[in-house]
């Protein structure tokens, strides 16, 4: 049987020791459930206090790590030591600063987006924090291809005399992004944003 045990001293007008014992069948099971619930799932999750000791590491996160819970456990998290760990860039910093998820790496390169929760009592006080990560490590890489993919596209266009147009459908308008419009200017007769398209045109 799962019994909680509590105790709370006071000093009033005499010392006293107040020791209360539960019943924490119910509560263990409901634990037991939440805790296989979270083993289950993909993404890598930790949980620590609020002074960022863990306390869970589900099976994903110890994947990650390349590190077993039993030997992290009571440990701050920058145990892991990773380039942002123990910065001001740090995860859990930039949750409280309200900036965006911090971007993390783990042995073998992969990229995980991390991102911090409070956790809390039933008071709404904050007792330590929840951290999931997601593994956007194909994101990363189709974001790069595609960054590589516009510059040769750019430098493509730099070196022939054909003039790009991006046109607004809904608004109807016209617009040449080049920094260097003015070179082109006189040619085409048309200002770097034109309005009211194609009527305005056809009008001209």
């Amino acid at each position: 049987m799962w019994i909680f045990c509590r105790g709370d001293y006071r000093e009033d007008k005499k010392q006293v020791l107040l020791c209360e014992l539960i019943d924490a069948v119910r509560c263990c099971e409901a634990d037991d459930y939440y805790k296989n619930a979270l083993q289950s799932m993909p993404n890598p999750i930790f949980i620590t206090d609020s002074g960022l000791r863990i306390l869970f590491m589900n099976r994903a996160a110890e994947q990650s790590t390349g590190r077993r819970f039993q030997d992290c456990r009571g440990n701050p998290c920058s145990m892991f030591g990773t380039p942002i760990c123990g910065t001001e860039n740090c995860c859990v910093k930039r949750y409280q600063n309200g900036q965006s998820a911090a971007v993390q790496k783990d042995p073998e390169n992969r990229s995980y987006r991390v991102q911090f929760n409070e956790l809390k009592d039933k008071n709404g006080r904050c007792i330590g924090y929840i951290s999931t990560s997601t593994d956007i490590t194909e994101l990363m890489e189709t974001q790069e291809k595609l960054k590589i993919s516009e510059e040769r596209y750019r430098l493509a266009l730099q070196q022939t005399n054909n003039v790009i147009w991006e046109y607004d459908i809904q608004n109807k308008t016209l617009y040449h992004p080049d920094k260097h419009y003015g070179t082109i200017s006189a040619a085409y007769q048309l200002d770097q944003v034109v309005a009211n398209v194609p009527e305005s045109l056809i009008k001209s």
